[in-house]
């Protein structure tokens, strides 16, 4: 039996699973209006359901370390750069905020953005700690990536929202892969009424989190 830490830990990982499935159809539905890439968010995507079923495999059988693989070095690479883009985007929009409506805006899109990468950011470190990659790697990346985008910011740089369409196809493959990689590590030792009454419930709060903030 599963110690109660470790229990509650695979519920919360089951709710947020929940809230990346919306995050998915979002951040796909931007892809409608160009077939280019939507059939390259299509491919990428069946790409982390294969690396999320090797990498489930890899690391809930006999191997223990990350990085000398190529099952491991893929996806997790994938994963710190959408890590980094990602929160680039939000730090610019969060700076252009400020700028152009005030600072209560700013502080109310800057709490928009804390809720919904406090989601994203547990996500990635339950996928990175079935790889065996610590925490504060994720939170490092993410704060690098918000820092740039403050700093594109204030230099007036297009960088991010020029190329915000990368930081979307890297996303689609991260969320795809962490809700994959659940899926085939869970299937094998988790409790599966128990897993999709949870990921129906985030999916629920996921909608409306998704409301709420307007974003992915």
């Amino acid at each position: 039996m599963k110690p109660a830490f470790a229990s509650k830990i695979e519920s919360f990982r089951a709710l947020i699973i929940g809230f990346l499935l919306v995050f998915v159809v979002l951040v796909g539905s931007e892809f409608i209006d160009s077939p280019l890439y939507l059939g390259i968010g299509i491919t990428l995507s069946l790409l982390a359901v294969w690396f999320a079923r090797k990498t489930a495999h890899h690391f809930h059988a006999h191997h223990h370390s990350a990085g000398d693989s190529v099952i491991d070095i893929v996806p997790a690479s994938v994963l710190f750069l959408a890590n980094i883009f990602h929160p680039a985007l939000d730090g610019l929009s969060w700076y252009e905020t400020f700028a152009t409506q005030g600072a209560w805006f700013g502080v109310l899109f800057g709490l928009s953005i804390i809720l919904h990468e406090f989601v994203r950011q547990s996500a990635l470190i339950t996928a990175f700690k079935a790889m065996h990659i610590k925490w504060y790697w994720v939170v490092v990346t993410a704060l690098i990536g918000i820092a740039s985008g403050i700093g594109a910011g204030r230099i007036n740089a297009t960088f991010f929202h020029d190329y915000e369409y990368v930081a979307d196809l890297l996303t689609l493959f991260a969320y795809t892969f962490i809700i994959a990689e659940f899926h085939y590590a869970h299937r094998e030792h988790g409790n599966k009424k128990v897993s999709l009454l949870l990921v129906i419930v985030g999916i629920i709060l996921g909608g409306v989190l998704a409301y709420l903030t307007h974003g992915h």
